[in-house]
Parts: C-alpha cells; structure tokens; sequence
C-alpha cells in the first residue's frame, strides 16, 4: 500500500502532504444528481510551514491500483487553525468538498445561454463547449445519446451550470455526477439513465459462502468479495406519491398512476414547480417521466467492504455491480446496483475500508411507444418493436390518460407477467400473445389461429398482439371493422373507451413487476 495525498498550492502546482495528513482519515465522495460530499482531514503542522487555502484541490492516489488510481478528489472549503497536540506548532482541520462542487462554481452568462427547443442531449453536448462547462468536459465524455428527449426553448442567462444539467436530468429521468479520469487528468461529467452499461466495477459482492473463494481472497485476486456483517437495506417510502401537480411558466398539470395507488391503496400527491418548462406538452412529458419515479421507494443498501490497496480502483462511487445478499429481500439473487456513495478509510498497512451506500439499478424498459388514440376501439401497433425472447420471462405496463379537449384527469395503468406457454390474465381478456413468423392480416371476427397464437409462445420470435377478444384464449377474434396487418415481432394494444386516450405500452426482462422497477 503505497497512499499519497497532494494539495495545489498558491503557484498552481500539486505538493506531496501526505506527512502532514494525519491517520484515521475518511474521505467521501457521492454519485448522485450532483449531490456534494463533505469530508474532514487533520493536517500535523508541527514547523508551521504548510500554507492551505480554500478551493484549492486535494486528491488521494494509490500507487498499487493500476491506472485510475485516484482514491479521493474534492477541494478544501472550510479551515480550523488551532495550537491541537502540537507542542510548538499547530495543527489545520479541514472541510473538503468533493468533485462535484466544480458544478455549482460557474453561473451561465454567453448570449448563446439563450436555448432554442431541443432535445436533453443536445442541450448538455452544447454546454460542455461552453467556457462555463468546459472546467468538466473531459475525455473521454460519459454522455449518453440513448433516448433523448425534448426540452423547450429557454434562458439560462443567471443559473448555474448545475442548474441546466439538473434541468435537463429533470425531463429525461438520468443520473449525473463528476468522474475524475487520472489518464486523461480531467474532469468528466456522467450524465445518463442509471441502468446504462457505462462504467462497471469488475468485482461483485456476496455474503453466500458460495460464491466466496477464501483462497483468492487472500492473494487479492477474488472477483467476488464479502459484505460486511451489518450490511443493512433502507426503504424509505417517503418519496412515493401517486399524484403529481406541477406548475410550469403557463398553467399547470396533474397526473396519476393507478398503479401506485392500487399498490399502496391510497392516493398521495406531490407538488413540484417547473419555471423552466413552456408549453404544456413538455409539461406532460416531464410529469410522465417523473410518475414512474415516484412509484417508488428509495432503496439503500449500506455495507462496508475491505479490499487490498491494489482493488481500491474497483469500487469507485457511480461504478455499477452485482450484489447478493441471503438475508435481504429481493437480494437472494445477485442485483445490480450502482455505488452513490464511497466513504474510504485506511485498513490495516495494505488495505482500504469501503462504507458503500448502493442503490439497486432500475431498469429502463426494452421497448416502450406512445400514441394517441379514439373511437370504440383505441388502437396502436409498432411495426419494429423488439422481438420477444421464447424463454425469458416479460412484464409489461400499459398506461393511458385521457386527452379529450382539455381534460387531462386520470392515468389507468395495469402491469403483468408472461412466461413460456402463458397467455394474460382473465381480468384483462383482450390479451393475447401469439407468433408472427410472417406477416399475417385479421379481419372483423377473425382469429388468430391461423399463426398457432391461441396456444401462447409458440416459437423461438413471437411478437405481442392486442385486440378485443372476448376469452383470453384469443376466440372473440378482432374487433376492429378494418383488416389490420401485422408482421414478425409487431407490438399492439387497444381498448375500448369513448374519449382520447394517450396510451403508452412498455416491457421489460426483470424479476418483478414494472411498478416497483421503472
């Protein structure tokens, strides 16, 4: 173990204090919505030579842990100054504040701050060219492009840089944070959808003494490694509404989830306000995102983990990885999660003591598709959905509010399994699944037995059909007066309701329902 702590001093250059650093320090940083760290370090000054000054760097780095070797990076805030238990001397506390107060130093001023309508990500890869975004536009830049979605035109002109990230994380559901890369030596910001591929930890995380080989262990080489005896779960309901009321610059808008409220068998509302949001389309899409979020609890699992000082890189604050857990449920299957918080101390001469606080991933949905629809019949069926895997088990969501004139009043929802061989359920008959291999046309009061779909999964790519059938095993036939066309793999749902309806269908490969992991 080979710990190294610099400071920038006055001239701009890193000086080696690790002498001065006194033992028992623990150091925080955080992964989450910008969210800043604040940790504490005592400084021995016994020759009351060392000079510190606030928002100055200081960075930790362990030599034995490969490339990004990086421990800790945050800057020096507050400072105490006091004679301590140095005779002849004095010793300095303080306050550091981790990578992520880089956000919150910088307020928007250029002309092109002014923003036409666009989407979250344009909107992001535009303000990491600017001078005010440039301080976290490192290499290489952990934007994702994946899903964007539509902002309304607007002026930051007097905001924070943090406030436009935090504008656009707003519409679109994603996480952001400051990464600091040691190849590069830059800043680097993270913004995207927790449930992303980026930046994994190649170590996971176990208490079921099977997956643990107390040899590799030993030598360090473990890919799997213990959580700590007290490793709790927190679920903190709180944050669960079933309602939100937003005002945006123009009006306002309400949405309900039936599935939330069905759930927790109460309706709770949420009240937010959104200056930055125009027009009442946008207002909608963003009330839209944000429902599915309130549906759930917030979940923490805090554990502490001991890895050798050549692992410290492996468990870095954002890095996302597997955990077990036999005694937690939900967790006696391994689940990913993300890290949101690091708190990382010296163990021992050749080891770091890791209090992780981690947050199961949810995941975004494979496929999802919006339409509006009205008649006897709401129709809606997309011709390039995903095909369906014929052994891996589905959940799907379909959710719809009305839209006639102005009335934007209720969201009717429902969510399901499907397994191998299953058709829905009886509370919901005009379900059906069934196998498209080519393409087929349904006419009033026909079946779908001509492709073998009253039987279920019958095929290795079955798509996902919805008419009006009277039984769940498809033998109304379809409803709709014209012949309809579907091909492999096409998704379509329908219901029968009098007024506009906007319907949103959804499906993911999870191991429970949608309403506890969107």
């Amino acid at each position: 173990m080979s710990i190294t702590h610099y400071l920038v001093n006055d001239s701009g250059s890193a000086i080696d204090i690790t002498g001065y650093v006194r033992r028992g320090w623990t150091l925080e940083e955080k992964a989450e919505e910008g969210a800043v760290a604040m940790s504490s370090v005592t400084l021995d000054d016994p020759n009351m030579d060392l000079t510190v000054r606030g928002h100055r760097a200081f960075y930790s780095v362990e030599s034995t842990a490969g490339t990004e070797n990086i421990v800790y990076y945050g800057f020096v805030a507050d400072q105490k100054v006091r004679r301590g238990d140095i005779k002849g001397g004095r010793e300095w506390e303080i306050t550091l504040a981790d990578i992520n107060s880089l956000l919150f130093k910088r307020v928007m001023t250029g002309s092109d701050t002014n923003r036409p309508a666009e989407t979250d990500v344009a909107r992001i890869e535009w303000l990491l060219t600017t001078d005010e975004g440039n301080a976290f536009n490192g290499t290489p830049t952990n934007v994702s492009t994946a899903s964007p979605v539509n902002m309304d035109a607007y002026d930051y002109r007097g905001q924070m840089a943090s406030q436009v990230i935090d504008d656009c994380a707003q519409q679109s559901g994603a996480n952001w944070y400051l990464q600091y890369s040691v190849t590069d030596g830059d800043e680097i910001l993270w913004y995207g959808s927790s449930d992303l591929s980026t930046y994994p930890s190649t170590l996971s995380l176990s208490n079921d003494p099977a997956d643990l080989d107390t040899d590799q262990m030993s030598a360090g080489t473990a890919t799997v490694w213990p959580l700590s005896e007290d490793t709790t779960l927190t679920i903190d309901p709180s944050r669960v509404y079933s309602g939100l009321y937003a005002n945006w610059d123009g009006g306002a808008t309400y949405r309900r989830h039936s599935t939330t409220e069905t759930l927790y068998t109460w309706r709770r509302d949420a009240v937010m306000d959104w200056p930055n949001v125009h027009t009442a389309a946008k207002a909608q899409a963003r009330a839209d995102a944000q429902i599915p979020l309130l549906a759930l609890p917030d979940e923490r699992l805090v554990t502490t983990v001991t890895l050798p000082a050549s692992l410290a890189h492996e468990l870095r604050p954002g890095m996302s990885l597997d955990v077990k857990a036999m005694h937690l449920p939900d967790f006696t299957t391994a689940k990913s999660c993300r890290i949101m918080s690091r708190k990382v101390k010296q163990f021992g001469l050749d080891a770091y003591s890791m209090e992780l606080e981690l947050s199961p991933i949810a995941y975004q949905p494979i496929y999802t598709a919006t339409v509006d629809a009205s008649g006897d019949l709401g129709l809606f069926y997309a011709t390039n959905s995903v095909l369906l895997s014929y052994s891996t088990t589905y959940y799907f969501e379909v959710s719809g509010y009305s839209v006639e004139g102005s009335t934007e009043d209720y969201a009717w929802s429902w969510t399901t399994g499907l397994s191998t061989g299953d058709l829905f359920d009886d509370i919901h008959p005009w379900i059906t699944v069934g196998t498209y291999s080519t393409a087929d046309t349904l006419a009033t009061g026909e079946t779908l037995s001509s492709n073998a779909a009253t039987g279920g999964w019958t095929n290795a790519t079955p798509g996902l059909t919805r008419g009006t059938f009277t039984t769940k095993n498809a033998s109304g036939g379809w409803s709709e007066s014209d012949p309809q066309t579907f091909g492999a793999g096409q998704a379509v749902v329908g219901h029968v309701y009098p007024n506009t309806w906007r319907w949103t269908v959804k499906y993911w490969t999870l191991t429970r329902p949608p309403s506890w992991a969107v």
